[in-house]
């Protein structure tokens, strides 16, 4: 086991990425995942803004730069949009992330609730699906003009 553990790398197009956790251990010996207790990964996107996801517990492959986050997954992006789920998977190398259970967000344009997402292009696109349903806020879309 690992006390404040921190693991850094970079995507495919050399952007930062780097996950912390309370606790890491070694799934198995030797081997190349680990599991995490109160994983929270910062990553940065090319426009210089950033993501920063949180949960109860994750699993880091380290080989294949891919996170699994189970448990009050919460999604801030810098710009003031923040998302929650139960589980989602992320690839940090292609810079995708995948939820296909239930998510609930919120920012500046109103509410939001649908029955997954894919983000892609490290936050730069996110695709909300299933059954969704948005309530914006009149006054955030003047502002936007």
């Amino acid at each position: 086991s690992m006390v404040n553990a921190r693991f850094v790398g970079t995507d495919q197009k050399k952007q930062p990425f780097s996950i912390t956790a309370d606790i890491a251990r070694n799934l198995l010996f030797g081997g190349t995942q680990i599991e995490l207790e109160m994983p929270k990964a910062d990553i940065t996107v090319d426009n210089g803004s950033w993501l920063v996801l949180t949960a109860k517990t994750g699993v880091y492959d380290q080989k294949n730069k891919t996170l699994k986050l189970e448990g009050a997954v919460n999604l801030f992006h810098d710009s003031g949009y923040e998302f929650k789920t139960k589980t989602a998977g992320i690839d940090l190398k292609k810079g995708i992330a995948l939820s296909k259970v239930t998510v609930e967000g919120q920012g500046p344009f109103g509410h939001l609730q649908a029955e997954g997402f894919r983000i892609e292009e490290r936050g730069n696109r996110i695709f909300f699906l299933g059954k969704c349903k948005l309530i914006l806020f009149p006054s955030a879309l003047k502002e936007e003009k």
